[in-house]
């Protein structure tokens, strides 16, 4: 196979936006330490560079890749004329983005979209209305434009089907990897002045990720407050704490999350254990292992996701992990997880009771979620990728 030149747009790295970045970041790492050959522009849309080389060639001494600005800024420029125009004068034969693509490419260029989840056709009423107008013209024109389109689950990839009757055949399922270098590296491993200095005390529950609505955190809280009064008597329970990681009044937050706390400060029997509920704001790549190592259990509440990462990060962190029961979240936590109903907080409740007053069951959750995570890495997503861009 001849030497290919392939464009990737990186735009997300950098901008904390949690899955996007995650994915393209390990993704643009591992395929540059597995591919010599090929040549690598990656395109990004400021010229402030050095941060992002610093995030995806630490270490690595390629020579086969080079970061392009592409400007303007505007993500509507930037996406239909200024990357065509960039495509055309770098001759690619491969561009590579996530969600929207360009409505025009020189012919011999494949275009290859990845798709996380399509949230906005599940749950419409999640999302802004100017947002949710856009997405409803631009992502069926990307579905139909893209030669290739990679779906980061079974499930996400049977949700474009239904949703937009793409042909089964177009759709490639590559599952995404099991967290980024710093759940890997030794020096994180004791970093406990961090939970000092954001107010954590053992033991806790650990949620991380966006706080949209349809990652429904207001079942969570009112499950964790309801167990601290039911149960107040049990010293796991008098102790625990509720720690949500994630930016705070980002876009599209869910309003609901400042509902359920206003309603706890005005009820006597909750409102002495809003002190339990630590916001932490971003958390930095650096200081997410160490998150996930110090908690009791990991619970993932959303009410839709297209793969859930964070799942996989707390079961490399012999953590063990408490998920709705959606599609998505079975087909990535197997059996390793212990599972209750969507939005019901005495479900998740009992679960949670359930989990924490065994530790024989959290034992056992340990290893399977260890024995589980062994399926996923960043290696084969990279290398499942490459094949598509190498494929005619």
């Amino acid at each position: 196979m001849k030497k290919q030149k392939i464009g990737i747009d990186i735009r997300s790295i950098g901008q904390k936006r949690t899955g996007d970045e995650n994915y393209t970041l390990n993704l643009v790492r591992e395929t540059l330490k597995i591919d010599n050959k090929n040549q690598y522009f990656l395109l990004i849309d400021t010229q402030e560079t050095k941060e992002i080389r610093k995030k995806i060639l630490f270490r690595l001494k390629n020579k086969n890749v080079k970061i392009v600005t592409v400007l303007p800024k505007s993500k509507i420029l930037w996406t239909f004329f200024a990357l065509p125009r960039m495509v055309k004068k770098l001759d690619l034969d491969v561009l590579h983005v996530q969600y929207i693509t360009p409505l025009w490419l020189p012919k011999k260029v494949k275009l290859i979209t990845t798709i996380a989840d399509v949230s906005f056709k599940a749950y419409p009423e999640f999302i802004n209305k100017i947002d949710l107008f856009f997405l409803n013209i631009l992502i069926p024109m990307s579905l139909w434009k893209a030669d290739k389109i990679i779906a980061v689950s079974n499930f996400t990839k049977n949700e474009i089907i239904k949703y937009y009757g793409i042909n089964f055949n177009k759709i490639i399922t590559i599952h995404n990897g099991k967290g980024g270098e710093a759940f890997f590296s030794k020096k994180n491993k004791n970093k406990k002045q961090l939970l000092e200095k954001l107010g954590i005390k053992k033991p806790y529950l650990f949620y991380v990720g966006t706080h949209q609505p349809r990652k429904d955190i207001p079942t969570l809280i009112e499950a964790f407050l309801d167990l601290k009064v039911q149960h107040l008597q049990e010293n796991r329970i008098k102790n625990l704490q509720l720690v949500i990681g994630g930016k705070m009044k980002a876009h599209n937050y869910d309003p609901r999350i400042d509902e359920v706390i206003e309603s706890a400060k005005k009820n006597p029997s909750q409102e002495k254990f809003l002190k339990d509920l630590i916001f932490t704001g971003y958390v930095r790549d650096e200081d997410l292992p160490v998150l996930h190592r110090n908690a009791e259990i990991f619970v993932f509440p959303s009410l839709y996701e297209g793969f859930g990462l964070p799942i996989l990060e707390a079961m490399i962190s012999e953590t063990p992990v408490i998920c709705s029961r959606i599609e998505c979240s079975q087909e990535v936590a197997g059996n390793a997880s212990a599972f209750y109903k969507p939005g019901d907080k005495k479900d998740l409740q009992k679960v949670l009771l359930k989990v924490i007053m065994n530790s024989k069951v959290i034992i056992k959750m340990i290893e399977k979620g260890l024995k589980n995570s062994e399926k996923y890495s960043w290696k084969k997503t990279a290398q499942k990728t490459l094949q598509l861009f190498s494929r005619k």
